[in-house]
């Protein structure tokens, strides 16, 4: 993530985009569809969207929206796993989105 002052094009990042780095991020959860899955039904906040967008926080699969129709072997290939999601922050609270986060990744455990 390029708002972090030790990603390598850091510099770049805050020259260029001037006003924030930012509301998209992608994570990879180990386990797989399994693991995507009970994380997705643990938040209560953040909802499951086929697609990015608009000022609510939304997460998506790839796997299984977006890139569903791409081989597992390509899209392993550039790097979209079998636990790849992808969050879309939008205007809420962030107390809320961390606690709703936290939520979804305990259920992993």
């Amino acid at each position: 993530y390029p708002g972090l002052p030790g990603h390598p094009q850091h510099d770049l990042a805050r020259g260029l985009l001037t006003n924030g780095f930012g509301s998209m991020l992608a994570f990879e959860v180990e386990g797989g569809r399994a693991a995507v899955a009970r994380l997705v039904r643990a938040l209560r906040l953040i909802r499951f969207a086929e697609t990015l967008g608009g000022v609510t926080t939304t997460i998506v699969y790839p796997a299984s929206t977006s890139h569903r129709s791409v081989e597992q072997a390509a899209r392993a290939a550039h790097g979209i796993g079998e636990g790849l999601l992808r969050l879309s922050v939008g205007i809420e609270a962030t107390e809320d989105l961390v606690e709703d986060l936290e939520r979804g990744l305990a259920s992993l455990a």
